[in-house]
């Protein structure tokens, strides 16, 4: 049993995974899968919805970065979506904050037009090692 609750939706023509809970290194095999099959039946990008996400682990970092990578080498993209506090503080950290897309108003969560999307590429590639 996972302590995050993953959905998948169509938004604006590509896949959003949404993230609800704590994302625990417990998850991070769960989490991992479910990315990797939501890449493979929506497309080559697929956004990540850290609205309702409550916190995550450097494991679950880990995850996130290692999808992006295998994403973008298949020539998509996972960009971040929304984080809200906690979970920014840790993208901060890593200096990941600027590549996570503007929070939208909540009323707009099911849809996030791709003039939001932000495809950052980091000056500092010791993230893609990660993997």
């Amino acid at each position: 049993m996972l302590n995050v609750d993953l959905s998948i939706r169509d938004g604006d023509g590509l896949g959003v995974v949404a993230l609800r809970g704590e994302f625990k290194l417990v998850d991070a095999p769960g989490v991992a899968s479910h990315l990797i099959t939501a890449v493979a039946v929506c497309g080559p990008s697929v956004i990540v919805d850290l609205a309702t996400l409550e916190s995550i682990c450097y494991s679950g970092l880990a995850v996130l970065l290692r999808i992006r990578k295998w994403t973008r080498a298949s020539g998509g993209d996972l960009p971040l979506a929304a984080p809200q506090a906690p979970v920014r503080r840790i993208l901060d950290l890593e200096h990941l904050a600027r590549s996570a897309i503007n929070p939208v108003p909540t009323d707009q969560h099911a849809r996030f037009p791709k003039r939001h999307l932000v495809s950052a590429h980091f000056r500092n590639r010791r993230h893609d090692r990660l993997a």
